[in-house]
């Protein structure tokens, strides 16, 4: 099966860097861009108003009402995804892309993005689309997206910025330790300086991290410069971000169980909500 740099659209305010940073990883790695818009037709009941008594015989007019009211909003819905993946498609190319393709689906982005799984080598979404009503904050469906999704997931949460810095978050947990081997064998960011970096308070334990990390970078001819860090994980990763003016945060996502989640808090979950810088999840 063919395996695609798959970036999403809605023509909300992060649709113009998705299609940026896809195109980037689509040259890099030398792989096709498919650039997914996906159509809702949940009915938003714009001009019916149900409230009160309805007549007798008033029923199958209601209906028909809805039913056409059902038909423009799809309609315009599929009009306006059209011309949204032909304006990120003109993006694309302009950037250098040889080989991109757009595609419309109707439905979830969710369940559609599950059906499609297995063709995703990186996927791309903004943090938030057109339905998240808060500027700030994850949209409750691109949550669901990083947490149950088994690929690469590049989080874009600014405008486009060409990576010239990655650091790599690594605490020798399981998801970390999948996360250094996708960034070591399928290096998607091509020449960029990397940092790896361990935040613990046990200077030896994160010596013996950054060592085991900085090992098999090395294996496959990756260079990295290493930081211990201590403190706060949140903090300590996003103030060495700030201070080292760092374009991209790699890391592991959602190790923990709903239910721990629901206790203590996702270390994901904390560095989606404070981080600037768009956040490449691995699983």
């Amino acid at each position: 099966m063919s395996r695609y740099i798959y970036a999403c659209v809605d023509g909300s305010k992060y649709s113009e860097s998705v299609t940026r940073y896809g195109a980037m990883i689509a040259k890099t790695l030398d792989v096709p861009l498919k650039i997914l818009n996906t159509v809702s037709h949940k009915h938003n009941p714009e001009t019916a108003n149900l409230s009160g008594n309805i007549k007798l015989g008033e029923s199958d007019e209601i209906l028909q009402n809805l039913s056409e009211d059902d038909s423009k909003q799809s309609k315009t819905k599929i009009a306006y995804g059209k011309e949204v993946l032909q304006k990120c498609k003109n993006i694309a190319t302009k950037m250098g892309a040889k080989d991109v393709i757009t595609t419309q689906r109707h439905g979830n982005l969710y369940e559609n993005l599950q059906e499609l799984e297995d063709e995703i080598r990186v996927l791309l979404i903004g943090i938030s689309g057109h339905k998240h009503k808060s500027e700030i904050g994850v949209g409750t469906q691109v949550e669901e997206i990083i947490r149950s999704l088994r690929v690469p997931t590049l989080l874009i949460n600014q405008e486009y910025k060409e990576p010239q810095k990655v650091m790599i978050a690594y605490n020798g947990s399981d998801a970390a330790k999948k996360a250094l081997d996708i960034v070591s064998t399928q290096p998607i960011f091509g020449s960029v300086e990397r940092f790896v970096v361990s935040v613990c308070n046990d200077k030896q334990k994160c010596q013996n991290l950054l060592n085991e990390a900085q090992t098999q970078l090395q294996n496959h001819s990756i260079q990295a410069q290493t930081a211990a860090l201590s403190g706060d994980p949140t903090e300590a990763l996003i103030d060495f971000q700030k201070s080292h003016n760092i374009d991209i945060i790699a890391m592991g996502a959602f190790s923990h169980s709903r239910l721990r989640d629901a206790i203590f808090g996702s270390f994901t979950a904390k560095m989606l909500a404070k981080s600037k810088t768009p956040l490449l999840l691995l699983r």
